[in-house]
């Protein structure tokens, strides 16, 4: 007898739900794995009905905020004076809609800044980009409006707002950013729209003046050749729609992590099929990170009828993007979706907050959203592929396929006999083709039992074909055979995923895979990994261990895939945080790393003593045991801080290192609670904050030495020397210093690096060189070039040039700028500034009801020396490879040398905010005014 029969035996009557919204009880994101845990935990389970209607209270992951029922058994549980004591019990069903919620969500709004949008016209005074700013606004404000899920309960998120436009066609020389990370309220909404349609308006007006430039310049000509420094490589048509998502990727890295992410693009629905490969690579991405896209179409009003901007033949590709949202999870909205938002009742959520605000695990159709296709499709036909079995719990299997965008279709339970439960899922995988994942598992789940597993693919029959049929045919398309070779690497994909899967729940049934050999225990690594690069990746068992030991084998079998798996697959399977640390350098700066030696050749700025602090000393005593050395490392997590003697899950911790730029990955093996993936990043992150590194008498006697060193016969730097007096005695008489410094932002994305010198110009920056082609785009941007003219007095080398730069950069560190990166001539410094809403119409906003509740969202500022340049008769040379400027006709004295600073500054909102005496200068500054404040603090210093 079945749970609900023995309570209606009882005299209780029980319920069915037909919705339920849920949260998590924390500021952290919801997990896949609790939401799955807490469905099926709760699934066909009587509940006895409280006054509050908390169902599954006791829970330690999810909150329920309200429970949908009929109206009629709602005016049934009203007419109850006492409802503690009501004979009534509430079931969750296969049928009832599940929604979840997070506290905290951040988005970025891409706009599709295409040239047809300039061109289609709804009046004659009226563009698309007017309509397009109108709809962004539009979409603002019904999301920050209050969202009621229930007659009882109002739903009011925080809500990061990151606006970007998006050109193509040219490299605008204006920021592309409009917003970034704003914490958009109902009562500051007026101004953030404000601000928004005024930098929209000067983005355009600066869009517009630099096309009519290049129009000029090339006016008369008989074609229009593209100008690589002014408009930049136009990419291919194919690639148009995966470089906007992938910026709108960028972008989202720079918001709180404790934010649900997904990305909103604008647009006039008219993109071209991107190909297999790496629309198959995107997908992978955003899934990873769990970013759901939505496309708002402005080429379509509703259900796929044409709006104006049609006029001129835009045709929409809506159905393609229903395929891109419903892979990610997402949604598609049409233009008359927003704008008849105004009209709907104000009693129920509108449709951007359904749409972009509830998170679901089942698919829109039971929600009532049905995608109308305005093409005919022959009737889709499946066809059954493979069955088999898998020994894995049936939720952890549900948990990894939602972390692959498969929803669930709906659900089956036979009560009957031992009990048996199917779950039917499927995930899009190319328009018009689905693949369907079912998954037939004993009910309740049992771990003991096998889970069967059937996959099948639904699609028109030449599809079909192409795929099973002729799966060992050559096929005349190139383009059907990468699709069908794709189709079967992620049929592959999908067994190794479950045999790590199995791998990694199977930490806990045997002793042996949690039990450390005493070898390890004395700081031992458990595998060796080959240094020269023609060796084999497999990691080999160390050479102090002892092979012949039984145990021992068995246990590095269990940890070895730990090893060797892809890091950017890891959140298949675990859960991954990220601590990105810049280390304090070496002690004292070579001279060489501003200017070259006798060989041509600059030094390295690096951090190998505070490195080798964190990862020998430091990682090694924190961590269970060393996995591999200086790069992997175990952690086991117990209940009790330990004093049990069997973990209850484990975090592995995997180091990247690049000079002083330090970024640890934690991952915690899925299903582990929320409350303890903080604690124990929290826990790791504050004693990392708090090393200290010594610095011995020798090393602040020879660090004072070699600034004195570089300037004795530089009459014309003793000022700056002297400015930057206070700091060095202060450094000098320090006898130990913090170790590293945390950076909230990616910097790993961010970081500004350059491969090779380039040519001087100021007007643009070398996009050729720059490593990360998004932060050029991304971030405002400011070069200075100083020119020293040649003087029959003095004469002037690239050391003279190197010592400025020198006291430059000593200038920084006294700001509080750090070394991130020194190599070739090239020296990165960064900081990160917290900014204010002081004076500012836009504030930037803290976490409410969080533990960094004083915490103010930082702007990433880097600073940029290049290595010393000479200018002959206008024109750019590079230092010749034995450190002297290249000879020519012209004499040394008819040279001048440039010296070349950049300011990077990530556009955040807001006004610095510092209280350091050494900051003062950049205090009150905008992100748009920090790259021009350097100006006059580096001027003293150069003249």
């Amino acid at each position: 007898m079945s749970e609900s029969e023995k309570i209606e035996k009882s005299g209780y009557k029980i319920i069915d739900v037909q919705e339920v919204y849920a949260k998590s009880r924390h500021e952290y994101p919801l997990s896949r794995n609790a939401a799955v845990y807490w469905y099926f935990n709760n699934l066909n389970k009587p509940l006895p009905l409280t006054t509050d209607a908390m169902l599954g209270a006791v829970d330690e992951e999810v909150e329920i905020l309200s429970i949908g029922l009929s109206k009629v058994h709602e005016d049934e549980i009203a007419n109850h004076e006492d409802i503690e004591n009501a004979s009534i019990h509430l079931k969750i069903i296969p049928s009832t809609k599940i929604t979840f919620l997070s506290n905290f969500y951040k988005f970025v709004i891409v706009l599709d800044m295409k040239p047809s949008l300039f061109s289609s016209v709804r009046s004659e005074s009226d563009l698309g980009v007017n309509e397009m700013i109108r709809t962004v606004i539009g979409v603002i404000k019904s999301l920050v409006s209050s969202c009621p899920i229930s007659s009882k309960v109002s739903f009011s998120p925080k809500v990061y707002i990151t606006v970007l436009a998006f050109c193509p066609h040219c490299k605008p020389l204006v920021s592309q950013v409009l917003l970034q990370g704003v914490c958009t309220t109902e009562t500051n909404i007026e101004e953030v729209t404000k601000s928004l349609k005024e930098q929209f308006d000067k983005f355009i007006s600066n869009f517009i003046e630099v096309r009519c430039l290049i129009n000029e310049e090339y006016n008369g000509q008989d074609s229009f050749p593209l100008d690589v420094d002014q408009m930049g490589k136009v990419p291919h048509a194919s690639a148009h729609l995966i470089n906007m998502i992938t910026y709108g990727f960028f972008a989202m890295n720079l918001l709180p992590d404790v934010a649900s992410p997904g990305i909103v693009i604008v647009s006039d629905g008219v993109f071209s099929q991107p190909d297999p490969i790496n629309l198959d690579k995107l997908l992978t991405q955003l899934r990873n990170a769990s970013v759901r896209v939505f496309v708002i179409n402005m080429s379509e009003v509703n259900n796929g009828n044409p709006s104006s901007l049609n006029d001129f033949g835009v045709l929409s590709s809506s159905d393609f993007l229903h395929f891109l949202t419903t892979a990610t999870v997402g949604a598609c909205l049409s233009k008359r979706d927003i704008d008849l938002i105004d009209r709907t009742s104000k009693e129920t959520a509108n449709i951007c907050q359904k749409r972009l605000f509830f998170i679901r695990i089942q698919p829109l159709s039971l929600f009532g959203v049905v995608h109308q296709s305005k093409f005919e499709f022959p009737q889709l036909k499946k066809k059954y592929i493979e069955g088999f079995p898998v020994k894995v719990n049936a939720a952890e299997l549900i948990s990894v396929r939602l972390r692959e965008g498969y929803v669930i279709e709906r659900l089956q339970l036979i009560p009957k006999g031992e009990g048996q439960i199917n779950v039917y899922l499927s995930v899009p995988w190319r328009d018009s083709v689905k693949i369907a994942y079912i998954i037939r598992s004993p009910w309740p789940f049992n771990n003991n039992k096998s889970t069967y597993v059937d996959i099948s693919i639904e699609g028109n029959y030449s599809v079909l074909h192409d795929l099973i049929c002729a799966r060992n045919q050559a096929l005349p398309s190139k383009l059907l055979t990468l699709m069908k070779t794709q189709f079967w690497k992620h049929l592959a994909s999908l067994t190794e995923t479950d045999k790590l899967l199995l791998h990694f729940t199977s930490f806990l049934s045997n002793p042996i895979f949690f039990n450390i050999p005493n070898s390890l225990k004395q700081g031992v690594n458990l595998f060796d990994l080959a240094s020269h690069p023609n060796a084999s990746s497999t990691p080999q068992l160390s050479t102090q261990l002892n092979p012949n030991d039984v145990e021992l084998s068995e246990f590095a079998a269990f940890w070895e895939p730990t090893v060797m798996i892809d890091i950017r697959m890891w959140r298949k399977w675990l859960h991954v945080h990220q601590i990105i640390l810049v280390l304090e350098h070496e002690r004292p700066i070579a001279e060489n790393v501003y200017y070259p030696n006798a060989s041509g050749r600059y030094v390295s700025i690096t951090a190998r003593k505070a490195t080798t602090d964190i990862t020998l000393h430091f990682l090694g005593q924190y961590s269970s045991f060393v996995l591999v050395e200086s790069l992997s490392y175990i952690k086991f997590i117990y209940e009790d801080d330990e004093k049990s003697e069997k973990p209850c899950s484990f975090c592995v911790i995997k180091v990247a290192a690049n000079g002083p730029l330090f970024i640890l990955k934690l991952a915690f093996l899925g299903g582990t609670s929320s409350v303890i993936r903080h604690k124990t990043y929290n826990d790791l992150r504050m004693k990392l904050l708090n090393l200290k590194l010594p610095i011995s008498d020798s090393e602040r006697e020879n660090f004072s030495r070699s600034i004195q060193k570089q300037f004795r016969n530089d009459h014309s730097l003793n000022e700056s020397l002297g400015k930057t007096g206070k700091s060095r005695s202060r450094v000098g008489s320090a006898v130990e210093i913090n170790l590293c410094t945390q950076i909230k932002t990616p910097l790993q994305h961010a970081l500004v690096r350059y491969d090779d010198l380039f040519n001087g110009k100021s007007d643009s920056p070398p996009s050729a060189s720059l490593q990360s082609h998004l932060a050029l785009k991304y971030l405002l941007y400011r070069r200075n070039i100083w020119t020293i003219q040649p003087c029959s007095q003095y004469s002037l080398s690239s050391r003279s040039l190197g010592m400025i730069a020198s006291v430059l950069s000593k200038k920084r560190q006294n700001e509080g700028f750090k070394f991130a990166y020194g190599c070739q001539g090239f020296v990165n410094m960064v900081i990160e500034l917290d900014m204010t809403e002081k004076n500012s119409t836009i504030p930037s906003c803290s976490l409410e009801n969080d533990p960094r509740e004083n915490e103010l969202l930082s702007c990433l500022v880097q600073y940029v020396l290049l290595p010393p340049t000479s200018n002959m008769h206008g024109t750019s040379e590079r230092i010749s490879e034995n450190g002297e400027e290249e000879d020519n006709e012209n004499s040394e004295t008819d040279q001048e040398l440039q010296l070349i600073t950049e300011c990077w500054v990530e556009p955040q909102h807001g006004f610095v905010e510092t209280e350091d005496d050494e900051k003062q200068d950049l205090a009150g500054c905008t992100s748009q005014e920090i790259t021009k404040a350097v100006i006059p603090i580096d001027t003293p210093s150069v003249q």
